[in-house]
C-alpha cells in the first residue's frame, strides 16, 4: 500500500488518499491500536496487534465486500 499517513492531533493518523471527511483513524496507546471514525471521533475501537494485522488483511482481502457509496452502513433492512 502506497499510502501516506497525515498526522492528526493526539497522535491520530489518517491516509492522504482520505478526501471525503468520512475517513478511519488510527493511534495507538499501551500496546494497543486504537481506532476511529472522523465521523464519530469519539468513539474508538481498542485493538490488539494481532487483531489489528488480521483487520486490515480482511480489508486489503476485500473480506468484508466493497460498500456501496452514498449508502448507510448501519441501516438495518427488514
Amino acid at each position: 500500500m502506497d499510502e501516506t499517513n497525515v498526522r492528526q492531533p493526539e497522535g491520530w493518523r489518517r491516509s492522504s488518499r482520505c478526501s471525503d471527511g468520512a475517513c478511519v483513524e488510527v493511534n495507538s496507546s499501551d500496546g494497543m491500536v486504537l481506532v476511529r471514525s472522523t465521523v464519530e471521533p469519539g468513539v474508538e475501537l481498542r485493538l490488539t496487534a494481532e487483531q489489528w494485522r488480521s483487520l486490515v488483511a480482511t480489508v486489503k482481502a476485500d473480506g468484508f465486500g466493497s460498500p456501496v457509496r452514498g449508502t448507510d452502513p448501519y441501516a438495518t433492512t427488514p
